[in-house]
């Protein structure tokens, strides 16, 4: 059976890769989009797939044949010759051997703490169906068996295709997560040589960002599914608001945060879109499916979350704490100085070549500032939480924030400038 298994994931992952491809082409979507999300839907699906056989003790070898329908409504198009399959430039597959090269020399083998002690732990319960539900043990509650579980399910459908528990598994999504925040990040720039070259040195000597992305947690997921959320809103391809819906399904079924993303992108739709009706029911049209089973797994397996369980009354003492708000703003200013140095150079490129504010900051925006408030409210040491999650907080919105700052500034302006800089120090003349 597990022959059929391993058949069965890479047969699926493969004809959602071409079949978004192709999608993703009929319908004219920016090309960088399409390849990214082709790459996420095999993963993602397999692994949705996986956890519904444990919710509902299914067998996974029938569900891994639904995906294999989609070939008979889109096998007339393997056949189209406008279909035309694009590969990114030499320069940005250097950059991915560099970004391979550099992950490999900062990951470690199962990750960080949060890799080992949750999702990469997690992933070896959901490995064994007949036992999986132990992992709620109130021994392991240090563990957050309240988490969502799609990234361990992912991680646990590889290791059935593999044949066993392998550490490179989970090395391996994770690699896929930061290599596609670069090649969204490197395509936004691609017309723009010097600019899109600049900022994948930046992101390449960025120890901080190379620090989170290799330590294989959840968060690198949750920034590059805000990038494309935050992409969408900016460039506003066909049915953008349902895609959005389905990624921001996908973020709050990986962590709790994503909740946070559906309440933001449900504040930005409220006060930017004119006809909010038809846009609210596109968005939601997306987002319920992933929804349902990420719902029924918080009600019907999941215990309380502690940042919930551990509220008191002493609640509205600490909104009132001048302490608080003093030490929260204290310590976002110190991450965001110390650690983000590549969004402060983008800031001062912005001041110097600015061409407009665009309203999605908004989105981020209200992110980090409801990760803020829950910093106000929580039942822990706020100095205690704030040093181990605070840039974590602040990485989910790191990418979507580059790319921002990227549609806010003359990328002619800026490129002419780096060539002129470039020639001057070579002792060239234009």
């Amino acid at each position: 059976m597990s022959v059929l298994v391993t058949l069965l994931t890479f047969v699926d992952i493969i004809l959602l890769f071409l079949g978004f491809l192709i999608w993703g082409q009929k319908n004219y979507y920016p090309v960088y989009f399409t390849n990214t999300i082709a790459v996420l839907a095999g993963p993602v699906i397999t692994g949705t797939l996986y956890s519904l056989s444990l919710f509902f003790s299914l067998d996974y070898e029938w569900l891994l044949c639904l995906p294999l329908l989609m070939i008979f409504p889109g096998i007339k198009y393997f056949n189209d010759k406008n279909i035309r399959f694009t590969f990114p430039d030499y320069r940005f597959l250097w950059i991915v051997w560099v970004g391979i090269l550099v992950f490999l020399l900062f990951t470690e083998r199962w990750g960080g703490w949060d890799a080992w002690a949750i999702w990469n732990l997690h992933a070896k319960f959901l490995f064994y169906p007949e036992s999986w539900t132990s992992m709620f043990h109130p021994n392991l509650a240090w563990s957050h068996p309240d988490y969502p579980v799609l990234l361990p399910a992912m991680v646990a459908s590889f290791w059935k295709a593999f044949g066993g528990i392998h550490a490179f598994v989970p090395a391996m999504v994770s690699m896929i997560f930061y290599l596609l925040i670069l090649y969204v990040l490197y395509s936004v720039c691609k017309p723009y040589e010097s600019v899109g070259i600049l900022l994948m040195v930046a992101l390449l000597l960025d120890v901080n960002f190379i620090n989170l992305v290799s330590s294989q947690y959840a968060d690198s997921f949750l920034a590059l599914l805000l990038l494309l959320i935050v992409l969408l809103q900016t460039e506003k391809p066909a049915n953008f608001h349902f895609w959005s819906g389905i990624l921001v399904s996908v973020a709050l079924s990986v962590k709790n945060e994503g909740y946070v993303f559906l309440l933001a992108m449900s504040i930005y739709m409220f006060l930017y879109e004119k006809n909010r009706i038809s846009a609210f029911m596109s968005f939601f049209s997306g987002l319920i499916p992933l929804v349902i089973p990420a719902l029924y797994f918080k009600l019907v397996f999941a215990p309380t979350n502690d940042l919930v369980e551990g509220q008191s009354v002493s609640v509205f003492d600490k909104l009132l704490s001048p302490y608080r708000y003093f030490h929260i703003l204290r310590f976002s200013l110190e991450t965001l100085f110390t650690k983000y140095y590549t969004f402060v150079l983008l800031v001062i490129l912005l001041r110097k070549f600015n061409t407009s504010i665009k309203k999605e900051w908004l989105i981020p925006a209200l992110i980090i500032g409801f990760y803020l408030c829950i910093y106000l409210i929580t039942p822990r040491d706020l100095l205690w939480h704030m040093s181990t999650s605070m840039k974590r907080l602040f990485h989910h919105v790191y990418p979507a924030v580059l790319f921002l700052l990227i549609k806010n500034i003359d990328l002619v302006a800026v490129n002419d400038f780096l060539k002129n800089k470039y020639l001057s120090l070579t002792g060239n003349k234009t």
